[in-house]
């Protein structure tokens, strides 16, 4: 017997389809409907980890030389010729006309897109202005696209709580002033390829609640660009990076982390850690570049939003044994205290099916 047509509907199964293109099938649809796009994507990225110290950062005398080491480094992180080449945060130092002009004609001249991290600043109409941390989306010509404004601040480190009515109190802090406060998430879009991502800054991801308000039906992946030089080698990175784990879970969306000192990553949407600089042979805080090739799902996808306040953890599992996440000191007290919540779920959260599952209930920051 031969097979109905295409279209679903009672044409004849030995003759051509009599239906006009609106008509609709036995399912509903129109004839000529035809299934979304499930064609994968791919973006590359390269993320260079300058590992500068700390110290080095304040210091104007060594801008020169922080720049010129971003530089050497992207220089071998395009040999892999990605679409996206990404500098943490705070990485580019003050520069000259000259050391600018060199940044728009490497990103020119390799025809790529580039996001970095740096200090901004705006006027204020009645005078003074504005500090901002920030991150920048620069075009594959050499042009300026859009800006994010980190949000969540380090106080004594961003901000000196206060300042206004206790201002002796910047004396006893490393820094001179505070930033602002951004204003909220902003979307960088990158067109060949079509790509939609947005931006968190420092420990941003630690913030549950506050990085769900990144991540629409159209967000690609998260980018954190972060500075952990302040810890120096320590399990700092490590557990700052742990973080990046329930927020792709959570999100459902990849997680790639673009960092001073380490741990320059990327994890997926299921938070297995799958990629990350210096680990399991180097070191993970000297500098350095990794090149990554991130699949993406395909541009029509529906992805549903996370809900608020309760999330479910069962289906993605921990990170692998292997992984560095899985054995760094900030996973010894997660995994204690996801036994003790196992515990008391079992027996009393039980699906359709009699199995347990886990739900990680509040209080998120």
């Amino acid at each position: 017997m031969a097979p109905w047509p295409r279209c679903g509907c009672r044409c004849s199964p030995t003759s051509a389809c009599r239906c006009s293109p609106s008509s609709p099938s036995r399912s509903g649809a129109p004839a000529n409907w035809s299934a979304p796009s499930t064609t994968p994507r791919e973006l590359r990225l390269a993320l260079v980890q300058p590992s500068i110290p700390q110290r080095l950062l304040w210091d104007d005398r060594e801008a020169t030389n922080r720049f010129r080491q971003l530089l050497d480094l992207s220089s071998l992180a395009l040999a892999a010729q990605p679409h996206l080449l990404v500098w943490p945060e705070a990485s580019l130092p003050n520069l000259s006309d000259a050391d600018y002009r060199a940044l728009i004609d490497l990103i020119a001249h390799h025809r790529i897109w580039m996001i970095l991290g740096a200090d901004d600043a705006e006027r204020r109409p009645e005078g003074g202005f504005d500090a901002y941390n920030s991150a920048f989306l620069f075009d594959p010509t050499g042009h300026y696209r859009t800006t994010y404004r980190k949000q969540r601040l380090v106080i004594f480190g961003e901000y000196i709580p206060l300042e206004r009515w206790l201002p002796f109190l910047k004396h006893f802090t490393p820094i001179e002033g505070s930033f602002t406060p951004g204003p909220g998430p902003v979307p960088f879009v990158l067109t060949n390829p079509p790509v939609n991502l947005s931006v968190l800054i420092c420990f941003e991801d630690v913030f549950a609640r506050d990085t769900r308000l990144h991540v629409t039906p159209d967000t690609d992946f998260l980018l954190n660009l972060t500075n952990n030089g302040w810890f120096g080698e320590s399990a700092a990175q490590y557990q700052h990076a742990a973080n990046a784990v329930f927020r792709a879970i959570e999100n459902g969306v990849p997680l790639v982390r673009c960092a001073n000192n380490g741990l320059t990553c990327w994890i997926d949407e299921r938070g297995r850690l799958r990629q990350a600089l210096g680990w399991p042979d180097g070191n993970i805080y000297a500098p350095g570049f990794l090149s990554v090739r991130l699949p993406l799902g395909p541009p029509d996808r529906a992805r549903p939003r996370p809900s608020t306040g309760v999330t479910a953890m069962s289906s993605a599992g921990p990170a692998p044994p292997s992984s560095p996440l899985a054995s760094s000191p900030a996973s010894a007290p997660a995994a204690a205290r996801e036994r003790r919540t196992t515990r008391k779920a079992e027996g009393r959260m039980k699906n359709a099916n009699g199995a347990s599952r886990l739900v990680v209930r509040g209080p998120f920051p």
